[in-house]
């Protein structure tokens, strides 16, 4: 399985709970490009996974609209909520084994944490997801060392 982590694109620093933060126009920006960049690169997931937070949400359908598929092929996944560990996200991402590739919209640093797990690393710091950062694994298994990184492309300047 190919299976992509995008980090949500830059969202405002206030809102009146952390999960309700929308992405800013910078943002907005960031996640229309990185879906353009996805669709000139061919990368269409069968399953486009987002945390239930606003700015991740936000991510997802820009990223889904510029792949042509729209708002109702993203699918709200409650184990990519901030906080999740690489254990969580294994357990999550085996109920979308049979689809691929797999896009997910998370957050920072669980999204480092898994990264770093998926490639075999003892730490999380030594990969690091600014806003609207992709990475592009390809999994043999989903356990500690089971991936390839086949791409990586830092999120755009908004």
């Amino acid at each position: 399985m190919d299976l992509y982590l995008l980090r949500h694109a830059k969202a405002e620093p206030w809102a009146s709970t952390d999960a309700g933060r929308p992405l800013s126009p910078a943002g907005q920006l960031q996640a229309q490009r990185v879906g353009e960049w996805c669709a000139a690169q061919g990368i269409a997931p069968e399953a486009l996974l987002a945390s239930p937070t606003l700015r991740a949400r936000q991510t997802a359908h820009a990223v889904a609209d510029a792949l042509g598929i729209g708002g109702a092929g993203v699918i709200t996944a409650p184990f990519l909520a901030p906080g999740m560990s690489p254990d969580a996200a294994y357990e999550g991402l085996r109920d979308y084994a049979r689809f691929d590739p797999v896009l997910c919209v998370g957050h920072e640093p669980d999204l480092s944490q898994l990264a770093a797990r998926l490639l075999g690393l003892v730490s999380g710091s030594a990969v690091t997801f600014t806003p609207a950062t992709l990475a592009g694994f390809q999994l043999a298994s989903l356990r500690g060392g089971g991936a390839r990184l086949h791409a990586l492309v830092p999120g755009p300047v908004g």
